[in-house]
């Protein structure tokens, strides 16, 4: 595997942990609200996946308005941890610090109201977490490599890589003044491509001022030269008038 296609691999690996430590952020702010939405409707019950601080608040509140209040500050609070989902998403660190550090003060509500299964749930959800928080580094880390060897790469052959992560990149063959000098007496570039099926028309009027049709609709017909021939042969410019000759030109 070339370096470039295992930075890439890398890269992959590294962009999934932290999509897969982010999710749980999004999953904790829904059950949260579903808990604050089971609140505002007076059950007693809720599930164990939701946010010790949203159980707090909810419980406070003894008339209808106060359940009103304490929805809408569920709502601000599972906003925020919705919010920490998307960022760390992105791939940035400081989603992930805040949110590991508030939920780990949040399973310290739940300690002190000896709700065990919450608690553990936490913990698993923080052992979910916390390999995101690593990949972001590791992200980082392969990034810088990978700009490094792409330079070095760059200073060795003169030129960077191809993007994609294909590598060697493919040879760019240089394209030849267009259109010609008007008193160019000798043929195109030689040998012609080993596809080619047809002879370019050449030279081309003075006043084309742009590259013809690729292959051209009246060429001759012609077989491409054999492989080893290396350069054109002998050309000489019809004079104006005659009918043109085939092509390739015959030695004179």
């Amino acid at each position: 595997m070339t370096p470039i296609n295992a930075f890439a691999t890398q890269k992959n690996a590294a962009v999934a942990k932290i999509a897969n430590g982010a999710s749980w952020f999004t999953w904790i702010a829904g059950m949260s609200m579903i808990n604050a939405i089971i609140a505002a409707t007076g059950s007693q019950w809720h599930f164990f996946l939701g946010l010790g601080l949203t159980e707090v608040i909810d419980y406070i509140p003894s008339s209808g308005i106060g359940h009103v209040i304490a929805f809408g500050c569920d709502l601000v609070v599972a906003s925020f941890w919705l919010l920490f989902g998307v960022q760390a998403k992105q791939g940035k660190k400081w989603p992930f610090i805040v949110g590991i550090s508030f939920y780990v003060l949040d399973a310290l509500l739940l300690v002190f109201g000896k709700e065990w299964l919450a608690v553990a749930f936490h913990a698993y959800a923080l052992f979910r977490i916390f390999p995101g928080l690593l990949a972001v580094s590791d992200l980082r880390r392969i990034e810088t490599a990978e700009r490094q060897q792409s330079a070095m790469m760059a200073a060795q052959i003169g030129y960077a890589p191809a993007p994609g992560g294909v590598w060697p990149p493919p040879p760019v063959a240089p394209q030849p003044a267009w259109p010609p000098a008007a008193n160019a007496q000798q043929a195109p570039a030689w040998p012609p491509a080993a596809n080619a099926q047809q002879a370019p028309a050449w030279p081309p009027p003075a006043n084309t001022q742009q590259a013809p049709e690729w292959p051209p609709q009246q060429a001759p017909a012609w077989q491409p030269p054999p492989a080893d021939t290396l350069q054109a042969p002998v050309w000489t410019p019809p004079v104006e008038g005659s009918p043109p000759g085939g092509y390739p030109p015959v030695n004179r």
